[in-house]
């Protein structure tokens, strides 16, 4: 299965990343879970302490469960979504990739799919998720610029469907998405 379908998780604590390294399981809550079947995750570890976002594990799924998240999370009766029901993905073994993918332009990381052969060999959240470098081109000028922008921005329409925009602006005047779908 080397290029099975990958999907992207986020880690968001440490005690995120210590259950998924000591037993093997990550968790979704089924509300925001994806449609999309994946044969192996990959875990996106958010900026800290001056530290760029990174993918360092990953792991093939055993299988998938469902379950209250009070039963996986036992010591948070009172979390508001306690009694929410959460995807239980259980994994054979947790890889640690020999050299960890980067978010070197700081995009917004949430569920995102890749293949297995591109999240071996990529360096780049960008090369990861094959983002056009026309984007990446236009992401560093509006950083040196210094402008206020929201990269890969997740917009959640009323009846479920999903967009991410590659750029969302949003100003006094009204709200601009600029879309880099092209060399040009």
């Amino acid at each position: 299965m080397e290029n099975g379908t990958v999907l992207i998780g986020v880690l968001k604590s440490r005690r995120d990343l210590d259950i998924l390294l000591e037993k093997l399981w990550y968790r979704i809550p089924l509300v925001y879970a994806p449609k999309r079947k994946a044969a192996y995750a990959a875990f996106y570890e958010p900026e800290k302490a001056g530290r760029k976002g990174l993918i360092r594990y990953y792991g093939e799924i055993k299988n998938v469960e469902t379950a209250k998240r009070a039963e996986l999370i036992p010591e948070e009766p009172e979390h508001p979504m306690a009694q929410e029901p959460y995807l239980r993905i259980n994994f054979h073994s947790i890889n640690r990739l020999a050299k960890p993918v980067i978010n070197a332009n700081n995009m917004r990381i949430s569920f995102a799919f890749t293949c297995l052969s591109r999240l071996l060999s990529a360096k780049t959240m960008a090369e990861l998720l094959g983002i056009n470098p026309i984007e990446e081109l236009i992401g560093s000028g509006l950083e040196r610029r210094k402008m206020l922008f929201s990269r890969e921005h997740l917009v959640l329409l009323r009846n479920g469907r999903r967009y991410r925009l590659d750029f969302a602006f949003f100003g006094e005047k009204g709200r601009l998405d600029v879309e880099c779908d092209s060399e040009k």
